[in-house]
């Protein structure tokens, strides 16, 4: 994430705006990285069913419970889980980066989100 927000403060300062603009766009992109930086921090843990069920442990909301979606990402260097939450309009996306998780973790995962 850091690298994406770097590249992105990169191209807001270098790229020829007006100042006030150029000010205007980095507290954004800065903004919008700490609100992102604290989603994923909030996340404790997650549970995946066979039957397409979702359980997450919030931080600030404790468990939500859900059903995962199609459009699930899988690699093995990242892994996108969609879910939407119970009674919910909008679906959720929660990131699996190699570092939150064991290498035999996260494959049971990838396995278990490619056969749901």
């Amino acid at each position: 994430m850091g690298a994406a927000v770097g590249g992105t403060l990169a191209i807001v300062v270098l790229v020829p705006f007006p100042d006030a603009i150029r000010a205007a766009a980095f507290a954004v992109v800065v903004g919008l990285a700490w609100h992102a930086w604290g989603k994923i921090s909030r996340t404790r843990a997650i549970e995946l069913d066979c039957r397409g069920g979702f359980a997450l442990l919030d931080a600030a909301c404790g468990w939500r419970e859900g059903t995962l979606r199609g459009d699930c990402f899988i690699a093995p260097w990242l892994t996108v889980i969609r879910w939407r939450p119970h009674a919910g309009r909008f679906d959720r996306t929660v990131l699996l980066l190699p570092d939150m998780a064991d290498e035999e973790t996260r494959r049971r995962i990838r396995v278990l989100l490619r056969h749901v």
